[in-house]
């Protein structure tokens, strides 16, 4: 018999879900669901973002209390959210919602809610130095025609993309790569044999 290790706040986007969630962990018996008035009583909030990846950040802002405590993500998709600005934000963790049994689930809420602020700081330090990999295949395309000296449009019609695609694309390695700008980026595609 297992007693109860931990409560958990629910952040799920409609009443079936929330059932369904809520039963699995009423069978576990090693998590407490806490009603919504008690949320601040919680070790964990559970947050169920329907919908791709990249709306997860949102989904965490929305949800974000007055008392800060561990999230535990489940996404339908990954998407394009940034595992560094969740991380920031409190998520612990991120699931896809494909790859989750009930057993799991139980398994992840209950190693989430025992993180502890020096482990969550000591992650978010590893994930940092392993983001800082060498550009993809579309980000080195995009920074060597900028290096070039092409604009977006033009760099977005040369390699067939949009130029929201290309805009991404840009932004997304600057700001994996933590530099400041697009000379940066290039700058430092070239300090690095990138180019």
């Amino acid at each position: 018999m297992y007693l109860v290790s931990c409560r958990v706040a629910l952040a799920v986007p409609d009443p079936l879900t929330k059932a369904g969630v809520e039963g699995i962990i009423a069978a576990s018996r090693r998590v407490r669901v806490v009603p919504d008035s008690r949320s601040i009583d919680a070790h964990l909030l559970l947050l169920v973002v329907p919908g791709p990846g990249a709306e997860a950040e949102e989904a965490v802002r929305a949800v974000i209390g007055p008392r800060r405590m561990p999230i535990l993500a489940v996404l339908d998709h990954p998407g394009d959210s940034d595992g560094a600005d969740l991380a920031e934000l409190g998520v612990v963790a991120c699931l896809w919602r494909a790859d989750l049994t009930p057993e799991r689930l139980v398994d992840e809420i209950v190693a989430a809610a025992a993180t502890t602020p020096a482990r969550l700081t000591e992650d978010l330090r590893t994930y940092r130095e392993r983001r800082r990999i060498a550009p993809s295949r579309r980000e080195t395309d995009v920074l060597r025609l900028l290096a070039e000296g092409l604009a977006v449009p033009e760099i977005a019609q040369r390699l067939a993309y949009s130029e929201r695609t290309v805009q991404k694309t840009l932004y997304t390695v600057t700001a994996r790569l933590e530099l400041r700008n697009r000379t940066h980026a290039v700058a430092y595609a070239w300090r690095e044999g990138v180019l």
